[in-house]
C-alpha cells in the first residue's frame, strides 16, 4: 500500500512553564501504523495505559510523561485510531541569561539511524511504505519574543521526502515535519545515500528555538 494510506499524525500545543512543558496532544493512526498501535496496547490494563503511552508517544527526554488520555477506534476494525492527550515534559527547555532555548523538534524518528558501513551491514527494510506528521505549536511565553527561528529545510532521495517548516503568529511558532518512506528496501547502492540523509536530517534535530526577554526602556 502507500505511504499515505500508512500513516501517524501527531499535533501538540505546548507551553513552558520554568524549564518544563506543559501539553496537549492529538495523535490519529491511519493503516499499518493503526494497527501496530493496536498491538502495542493489546493485553495492557486500563490502569496501565499512561504508562504505555509514555512509552509509545515519547518526546524531549525521559522525564516525558502522559498524564491522561482519550482513545477512540483502537480496536475498531477498518476505522482511524485517535487518541488525545495531555502531557508534562520536565527539564526540557534551557535557559542563560535573559534567553531561552527551546527545541522544538520533540520527536526525533531515525535520529540513531545511521549506518556503519566499516562492517557487515545488512539493508535498510521497512514493513510498509508510511507517512510520519509532526506538529508542535508553542505559546510564546509572556515578555519574550522570538530572537532566533531554524530555516526551513527539505530532504528529498529517490525514497524518502522529509520536511521541516516554521511558521510564526503573533504569539506562537508552530514547526511542521512531515517524512515520507515510499520503499520497502534499500540495498546497498542506496546506503550512502541514506547516510547522508540521517547526517541531514539530524542536524535539524540539532537547531533550537531561541526566545529573548523584552526589556522594556
Amino acid at each position: 500500500s502507500p505511504a499515505g494510506s500508512n500513516s501517524v499524525y501527531d499535533s501538540v500545543s505546548v507551553e513552558l512553564s520554568g524549564q518544563k512543558i506543559i501539553g496537549a496532544g492529538r495523535r490519529i493512526h491511519r493503516g499499518f501504523n493503526k494497527v501496530e498501535l493496536a498491538t502495542a496496547m493489546a493485553g495492557v490494563k486500563e490502569t496501565d495505559y499512561m504508562k504505555r503511552f509514555s512509552v509509545l508517544f515519547a518526546k524531549g527526554n525521559n522525564k516525558f510523561r502522559v498524564d491522561s488520555a482519550k482513545i477512540i477506534n483502537l480496536f475498531a476494525h477498518d476505522r482511524q485510531a485517535e487518541v488525545t492527550y495531555d502531557f508534562t515534559l520536565e527539564d526540557y527547555a534551557k535557559a542563560l541569561d535573559d534567553e531561552i532555548f527551546i527545541n522544538l523538534n520533540l520527536n526525533k524518528t531515525f535520529h540513531n539511524a545511521k549506518i556503519d558501513t566499516a562492517g557487515q551491514y545488512s539493508p535498510v527494510i521497512n514493513d510498509f511504505c508510511f507517512t510520519e506528521k509532526h506538529i508542535t505549536r508553542l505559546t510564546i511565553p509572556e515578555g519574550y519574543k522570538i530572537e532566533y527561528i531554524p530555516e526551513n529545510d527539505t530532504i528529498v532521495t529517490s525514497d524518502i521526502k522529509i520536511s521541516f517548516r516554521y511558521t510564526t503568529g503573533d504569539n506562537y511558532v508552530i514547526l511542521e515535519k512531515e517524512m515520507i518512506f515510499a520503499f520497502l528496501m534499500l540495498k546497498d547502492e542506496k546506503i550512502a545515500e541514506w547516510n547522508t540523509m540521517i547526517d541531514r536530517l539530524n542536524n535539524n534535530y540539532r537547531l533550537s528555538l531561541v526566545l529573548k526577554k523584552i526589556h522594556k526602556n
